[in-house]
């Protein structure tokens, strides 16, 4: 952490200055924005309960699973260039409708298939799937005014940080109450459906959700929700509260706002302006006039 700080005190803050443009929620980018969240809710479902079925339902040693990791991002090391070079040449809706009926076949393939073998090897296809969503990032450049896109990406990147808080503690929750490690996915099959029929409607409803000022105000502290979420899940859990489940969630969910509000406004914010840059080198030129003194 101190060795981030360090280097995170060196960046240029050449436009410190400059106004920042705040995040964008607009009709216009509702499509993009939904894509973005379902995209979200997928990938953690996979990324977290694949693995958990495999490692504690399956036995899978890590060894194993850490060569499998190995060899997808060999995988996607070569795939993701020639998947781009097909989204050049016939446009990102294909491969998007591709991708999200793989991903459907995938999701059933862990709701229904009780091979070891066949669910590793959905594991694999499935990251190498992953390369497909560069169609939602070529899919944004078309349709973005000029000055927008920077702001649209962090507004795409939020919507990805609420499902990364939201989807896991719900997920986990499922399996817990079920007892069942399948129900997950089958939620994730409801999610890769609804991502299919979205994406064949470039102009469809279902977007105005996002535009509301409460999903606006969690967009600036999404990084620090996603940061603070876990280590305040792990250190309140029901041996140190004796709550029931849904107060439990009610206070990890406050304290992680509050932490994650109190970071944007003392360790973001500080940094974006270059104030904390100015802060260390007022430290070391009064550390070295007091060595110098000395």
């Amino acid at each position: 952490i101190v060795v981030s700080a360090a280097l995170c005190s060196r960046l240029s803050h050449h436009a410190s200055g400059a106004k920042r443009a705040r995040l964008i929620v607009r009709r216009r980018y509702g499509l993009y924005y939904l894509l973005m969240f379902l995209e979200g809710c997928r990938r953690q479902i996979f990324s977290i309960f694949a693995s958990f079925a495999l490692i504690l339902v399956y036995h899978v040693p890590l060894g194993d699973m850490l060569m499998i990791q190995f060899v997808n991002s060999i995988l996607i090391a070569l795939t993701a260039p020639r998947m781009g070079r097909l989204v050049d040449r016939v446009g990102e809706r294909t491969p998007l409708m591709i991708y999200s009926v793989a991903i459907i076949a995938v999701f059933l393939g862990y709701a229904i298939v009780q091979s070891v073998w066949a669910l590793i090897a959905l594991f694999i296809i499935d990251n190498v799937l992953f390369t497909f969503s560069v169609g939602f990032t070529t899919y944004l450049h078309r349709i973005v005014l000029p000055g927008e896109l920077t702001p649209c990406l962090a507004m795409g990147v939020t919507m990805n940080h609420v499902a990364a808080v939201t989807v896991p503690i719900g997920g986990a929750l499922l399996w817990q109450q079920s007892g069942n490690y399948q129900l997950p996915f089958w939620v994730g099959v409801g999610l890769a459906t609804v991502a299919l029929i979205v994406g064949l409607q470039a102009d469809g409803p279902l977007r105005r959700l996002f535009g509301s000022r409460p999903f606006v105000a969690l967009g600036r502290i999404s990084y620090g929700v996603y940061l603070f979420h876990w280590p305040v899940y792990t250190m309140l859990d029901r041996q140190r509260l004796d709550v029931s489940v849904p107060v439990l969630t009610l206070v990890r969910v406050a304290i992680t706002l509050a932490v994650a509000l109190l970071s944007y406004r003392l360790l973001e914010m500080p940094i974006r302006r270059g104030e904390l840059a100015g802060f260390v080198r007022r430290a070391t030129r009064s550390r070295q006039a007091v060595v110098a003194a000395c």
